[in-house]
């Protein structure tokens, strides 16, 4: 896909992936991007799978390997801390 040239040319250095099945779209697509140069966050409360030793495991691997795995409210925590903003679902 063009997802690469366009994140690039936003100047985006960092991922915060989601999504459902994280041993397979989610870790294809993580990898994807790690083997790209972005730094890869996961929070494991905003994945999912219908194979729980698979999706515990893969939450192992990033977390081992790819990137970081803080709870998202973790993420947002961060962001309002460096913004000194609330952020606001949307």
């Amino acid at each position: 896909t063009q997802m690469d040239d366009i994140l690039r040319r936003r100047s985006i250095k960092s991922l915060i992936i989601t999504g459902v099945a994280t041993n397979v779209c989610v870790d294809s697509t993580l990898r994807e991007a790690f083997f790209h140069g972005y730094y890869i966050v996961m929070p494991p409360d905003c994945v999912g799978s219908a194979n729980m030793p698979l999706h515990e495991a893969t939450i192992k691997s990033v977390e081992f390997i790819f990137g970081d795995v803080p709870e998202s409210g973790k993420v947002i925590q961060m962001w309002e801390d460096r913004t000194g903003a609330e952020a606001t679902p949307r």
